[in-house]
C-alpha cells in the first residue's frame, strides 16, 4: 500500500503510520517518480518484493499543533 503526506504551507498531510512526503521519489520500472504523480495501479519497486501495483493514495492535512501532538503522524524517511 502506498500512502502520501504532502507538506504545502505550513501544514503536513497524514495518512496514518506510514506515508512520503510530497516530492519524494519512488522507483518504477521508467525510472524515478515523484509521489504525489503515483496513481492506483502503477508498477513501483520495492526492495523486497520486486514490482508492485500501487493499491491505493491518499492525503489528509494535520496541523504542525496536531503533528507535535502525535510524532507518528511524520512522514518516512527513505535513505
Amino acid at each position: 500500500m502506498t500512502i502520501v503526506k504532502k507538506i504545502t504551507d505550513g501544514t503536513i498531510a497524514k495518512a496514518g503510520a506510514r506515508g512520503l512526503c510530497a516530492g519524494a521519489n519512488v522507483r518504477t520500472p521508467c525510472g524515478a517518480r515523484r509521489i504525489e504523480f503515483v496513481r492506483k495501479g502503477d508498477l513501483i519497486v520495492t526492495r523486497d518484493n520486486g514490482l508492485q501495483p500501487v493499491r491505493m493514495t491518499w492525503t489528509q492535512t494535520v496541523t504542525a499543533a496536531e503533528l507535535a501532538a502525535d510524532p507518528s503522524l511524520a512522514p518516512v524517511i527513505l535513505k
